[in-house]
């Protein structure tokens, strides 16, 4: 009747025990694995690896964010300084701050250097308030009341009103100071009151030239006082690198620290790498 396995004979086929094999006679289901997991230990010296780590890099990564907060502010304090009065040039149609009426630059007859002060009167007291948008423009009341340091930490006994001078305040808060004497400084503080309060951080100045206001020892300010006794003609640019960085650190003066810092800033890209 032909070849066929019957249902006895195919129920009698003998099967291997998986017991008597040492296994389990339960099928795993082949979408089941095995998951894997940390212990409690491991995860703990995790998060301290990662505390420590964090502890020790924070500081600095904080210190190089607030750098870089500072250094925009600069670099827009600076351009509008310098915008502000090219402004009020343009509007009395001359081409130096002389002619503007805005500074005046003595020479002496053998080679002595002067730089510009600015002249205040009504007239450019007005000037002055309308191009940079001043509020409380005095000539007595103090905005620079506050404790100012150098580099080095040490408080720096500042007297802004102590030779005649102007000081007002922008709309984003920039602290301005024009000297009316024979002092070439323009000073700013990028942050009003806001910390550090440091020369060479957040507090600048820059010197009176006949079309600009620069910093100390920059190539226009080299320029400018070529012929003089004040800059060696034959400065090379190393030289004059070697010097800004000598006199932007905490071991040089606190003048120095005010008039040169801003020339490092720009001289290494827009960093403040001090």
């Amino acid at each position: 009747m032909g070849n066929y396995f019957s249902l006895s004979k195919l129920l009698s086929i003998p099967v291997p025990s998986l017991i008597r094999e040492g296994k389990s006679d339960t099928i795993p289901s082949p979408n089941k694995k095995r998951k894997a997991a940390f212990t409690l230990a491991e995860v703990l010296i995790t998060l301290g690896v990662i505390g420590v780590v964090a502890a020790l890099t924070m500081p600095s990564l904080i210190a190089h964010y607030q750098k870089k907060v500072l250094v925009t502010q600069i670099k827009k304090a600076y351009s509008t300084l310098n915008e502000g009065f090219r402004q009020i040039m343009i509007n009395e149609g001359c081409t130096d701050l002389i002619c503007a009426g805005l500074i005046y630059t003595e020479y002496g007859s053998s080679g002595e250097f002067y730089l510009g002060s600015i002249i205040i009167n009504d007239s450019n007291l007005n000037k002055l308030a309308t191009t940079f948008k001043l509020s409380d423009f005095s000539n007595t009341k103090n905005i620079f009341d506050y404790e100012i340091k150098s580099l080095n930490g040490d408080v720096f006994d500042f007297d802004p009103f102590s030779n005649g001078r102007y000081t007002g305040v922008t709309p984003d808060g920039m602290f301005l100071l024009f000297s009316s004497e024979m002092e070439p400084l323009v000073f700013f503080d990028v942050n009003g009151r806001k910390g550090p309060n440091v020369f060479g951080r957040d507090i600048f100045g820059v010197m009176i030239i006949d079309t600009m206001l620069t910093p100390m020892y920059s190539q226009a300010f080299l320029r400018f006082a070529a012929g003089s006794n004040v800059i060696p003609d034959d400065m090379s640019e190393d030289d004059r690198i070697s010097l800004i960085k000598q006199a932007c650190s905490p071991e040089s003066d606190e003048i120095s620290q005010l008039t040169v810092c801003l020339e490092r800033i720009i001289l290494d890209g827009w960093e403040m790498n001090y």
